[in-house]
């Protein structure tokens, strides 16, 4: 990407992103929030994600950032993340890997 647009654009751009991550990050975050109100018991990786990611964000006041703290919520991060990309293992095989499993809570029809 710097040979495509340069070091000033390059630069640009990716402070522009940090600065917008910044301020929807939280937003996301919040919207986990109201979904993990919804559904406590099914999305406990979903709020470590976030929770982890506000802690990178340096929002949470009271919270020594030092550069271990920081490596460990990025390593927390990172493996709630992965527990969740492992779970689409899973379903995949339960509904579309499975002939007539994505069906299988359909009604039947009477003859």
């Amino acid at each position: 990407m710097l040979r495509v647009f340069g070091h000033t654009l390059f630069g640009w751009i990716a402070y522009a992103g940090k600065n917008i991550h910044n301020f929807v990050g939280p937003a996301c975050a919040g919207s986990v929030l109201m979904m993990f109100g919804a559904f406590v018991r099914d999305n406990p990786p979903g709020l470590i994600v976030s929770a982890f990611g506000v802690v990178l964000d340096m929002l949470v006041p009271g919270i020594v950032y030092s550069r271990g703290n920081m490596q460990i919520a990025n390593v927390a991060r990172l493996a709630a993340m992965l527990a969740c990309a492992l779970s689409l293992g899973p379903i995949c095989l339960g509904t579309i890997g499975m002939k007539g499993a994505a069906h299988a809570g359909a009604p039947v029809k009477a003859v």
